[in-house]
């Protein structure tokens, strides 16, 4: 298993993740995302929670380039020393494309 920044061939996972309804209460999502908001979100993020914030990443099972699961944790801020952790399982596997 290793863990890693949020890739382009992500997006439909993502973008099933976030527009799943019955997890928002549970995160800060309150309205559905669109692919353009996500690809965009993936192509801007620095990976850095400092900087922006927020910080996601994929678990994955390196050795069937399989992923599992989703760790995103948001509200980040510094001064409180104080952020939310969402934590995502995949029921089944999904291959990646």
């Amino acid at each position: 298993m290793k863990l890693r920044k949020i890739e382009p061939s992500d997006l439909p996972f993502l973008f099933q993740w976030e527009n799943d309804a019955t997890m928002w209460a549970d995160s800060d999502t309150h309205n559905p995302l669109s692919r353009h908001d996500l690809h965009q979100y993936i192509e801007n993020t620095t990976g850095d929670i400092y900087r922006d914030g927020q910080l996601r990443l994929i678990i994955e099972d390196s050795q069937l380039s399989t992923l599992n699961s989703q760790l995103s944790t948001f509200n980040f801020q510094l001064k409180l020393w104080v952020a939310s952790t969402f934590l995502i399982l995949m029921r089944a596997t999904a291959k990646r494309l």
